[in-house]
């Protein structure tokens, strides 16, 4: 059973933190998600939801959600490759010609 993701009070913005060079997944398969809740109107497919991302010392950025009916599942998100040491860390082992 998934646990509940943190919410915040009616009228506040959401806040996540978000590491340089990290990301994080909002969807019903990760730890959070971020959902529309408390609208005083509802909304139609084809409507824009005008989202703000603040990056700290005044750098925001405001852009239109867009709003629409799934017609399909979603597609499972995309693997992401974690490298560490670069592609050559694998040595040469195993590797001839």
């Amino acid at each position: 059973s998934a646990s509940p993701s943190p919410s915040a009070p009616a009228g506040e913005p959401a806040r996540f933190e978000i590491a340089p060079l990290s990301y994080i997944q909002l969807n019903q398969q990760s730890d959070r998600m971020l959902q529309l809740v408390g609208l005083n109107e509802s909304l139609l497919s084809g409507q824009n939801v005008f989202v703000t991302f603040d990056f700290g010392n005044g750098n925001t950025i405001t852009g239109p959600a867009p709003i629409a009916v799934p017609f399909t599942p979603p597609a499972p998100p995309s693997p992401i490759v974690h490298r560490e040491g670069g592609e050559e860390s694998e040595g040469g082992a195993g590797h001839g010609g």
